[in-house]
């Protein structure tokens, strides 16, 4: 029988069904993924009271950045490039990244573009990375800003940070291994360090968040 009389007479077959479905899943998981990553973060210092909150916003707590508070950073880079422990604060980190000339500039056909230095905010034993960025997706470009939320960890005998929770605007991203990988690769690569900062990390036996403090070692 001719299958588009066999169409006609039984409507479309099993496969077809099943792929429509799927296509039309995939095109409503896209529209709700574009829909969080784009929707507006609110930018606060601090928390605002349960009873003032807006329902369903997501908050962005940027970290402090005293300068006067920072002023033992010069001090504290050049002990840990000859090889000494040092502890830093929030203000220290975000001093030394306002000094070192902001995020790198990009081609403006790159997908992910940074606009704006990293901003660090440490509580309770957990490092805070908020970068602002400009996302180019299908067409569509827009301001975010990453929320990047953990530890550090050893890999291949360097210690690199590790996020547990991975914001992209509003949507959570840290169920998504292969996004989160590409994205940190991107900011990994984005950040020009000086080779001695380097070296001296490389010589790091241990990485610790203690309350609002980093503690970078180094066994003598």
């Amino acid at each position: 029988m001719d299958k588009k009389l066999m169409r006609s007479i039984y409507g479309p077959g099993i496969v077809e069904v099943v792929l429509g479905a799927t296509l039309s899943l995939a095109v409503g998981v896209i529209l709700a993924a574009l829909f969080l990553i784009f929707k507006p973060v609110a930018v606060v210092n601090e928390l605002p009271p349960p009873d003032k909150r807006i329902e369903g916003m997501i908050y962005y707590l940027q970290g402090t950045k005293d300068a006067y508070k920072g002023q033992q950073l010069l001090r504290k880079q050049q002990l840990f490039i000859e090889g000494t422990s040092v502890n830093l604060t929030e203000d220290e980190l975000n001093t030394w990244m306002a000094g070192s000339g902001g995020a790198p500039k990009k081609p403006p056909a790159d997908p992910a573009t940074l606009t704006a230095e990293p901003n660090f905010r440490i509580r309770n034993g957990v490092l805070q990375i908020g970068i602002p960025c400009t996302l180019n997706l299908f067409g569509v470009s827009e301001s975010v800003i990453l929320q990047m939320r953990g530890g550090f960890q050893k890999e291949s005998g360097v210690f690199v940070y590790e996020p547990k929770e991975f914001l992209i605007g509003s949507m959570p991203a840290q169920h998504i291994p292969m996004l989160t990988g590409l994205l940190m690769k991107k900011i990994y690569s984005a950040q020009q360090l000086p080779d001695e900062l380097v070296a001296a990390w490389k010589k790091l036996t241990d990485v610790k968040i203690d309350g609002s403090t980093l503690k970078l070692m180094i066994a003598k």
